[in-house]
């Protein structure tokens, strides 16, 4: 709506037929409206009023949307953004948006701000972390069974790529070939895990050694240390 400023208005006295024309006036923020504003008129017995309307201009203003890469830089999504126009000096709010396994971070946002021509919004979404779990399973009586001792929680950004590393384990084999021990994080079903087989008696490193006698004149054996060697 418009509202008359007593202030700038005023009163003068033209001679009757004449064509009389409001004086122009400059205001930050304001800009004349043509199509409601009488600047010119020709004085008659009654009704000399011309009515000048000044409306807020218009700003320009640009909305950013940035999400987050698995690395932890945050990249621009140039097909979410927008331009829009709005009254200067009025609040403006960016558009939320849905992104699937993303969310929202508002303390890098800056999602309103009063339009002014220039004036940019960001917003930023982090990826979401889950759950993921390491698990540890070990053969007993033929049977793999879960060391829940060792079992491991944590979460990871999604998209990440996770891994651990077999470690040795006295009495047993690490068994690779149904052992998941990389993943890339989802929203669920997250689980890396790591079987050990019991290491079988023949498969076990025992020490030997091979000693060489050799018969004497007088009947007995004497060790011959520099043939003899261990394995």
């Amino acid at each position: 709506s418009f509202v008359l400023d007593e202030d700038k208005s005023y009163t003068e006295n033209g001679t009757l037929g004449s064509t009389v024309t409001a004086n122009e006036i400059s205001i930050e923020n304001y800009v004349l409206v043509d199509v409601l504003s009488t600047t010119t008129k020709t004085l008659s017995s009654t009704n000399n009023v011309l009515k000048v309307y000044y409306g807020l201009k218009k700003c320009d203003f640009t909305v950013k949307y940035y999400f987050e890469n698995v690395l932890g830089d945050y990249e621009e999504d140039e097909s979410k953004g927008y331009s829009s126009t709005e009254t200067i000096g009025k609040t403006v709010k960016a558009n939320k948006v849905f992104a699937q396994n993303y969310e929202l971070n508002e303390s890098l946002s800056v999602l309103e701000s009063t339009c002014q021509d220039g004036v940019e919004l960001s917003v930023y979404y982090n990826l979401k972390s889950y759950p993921y779990s390491v698990r540890y399973y070990f053969e007993n009586d033929g049977e793999y069974v879960l060391d829940e001792s060792r079992t491991i929680s944590s979460e990871e950004k999604f998209g990440k790529t996770v891994s651990v590393t077999a470690q040795s384990v006295d009495g047993y084999t690490f068994n690779d070939s149904v052992s998941k021990t990389e993943l890339s994080i989802n929203e669920k079903n997250n689980v890396l895990y790591l079987y050990y087989a019991k290491t079988r008696e023949e498969e076990q490193n025992v020490a030997y050694k091979v000693e060489y006698y050799f018969e004497t004149a007088n009947g007995s054996f004497t060790l011959d240390s520099d043939l003899s060697y261990e394995g």
